[in-house]
């Protein structure tokens, strides 16, 4: 457990046991990969405070730019 294990299982375990840990490892996993989406959303839009434009042009510009933010370009 501390170097980095989720949870462990005592033989003989059982199945609905084993069913439950794994429900609740993917759970933390989805939830942990939420959190760091959400945190980037927050860092992304606090980048546009200083960004002057409240028109529906540049509502549509800043859209794009959420848009392709988290894209990967590859070279």
């Amino acid at each position: 457990m501390k170097l980095g294990a989720y949870d462990y299982i005592i033989k003989p375990f059982k199945v609905d046991e084993l069913k439950l840990i794994i429900q609740n490892s993917l759970e933390k996993r989805f939830l942990r990969k939420e959190n760091i989406l959400l945190k980037r959303e927050i860092e992304f839009r606090a980048g546009f405070e200083n960004f002057i434009g409240k028109s529906e042009p540049m509502q549509k510009v800043f859209s794009l730019i959420r848009q392709v933010a988290d894209t990967t370009v590859r070279y």
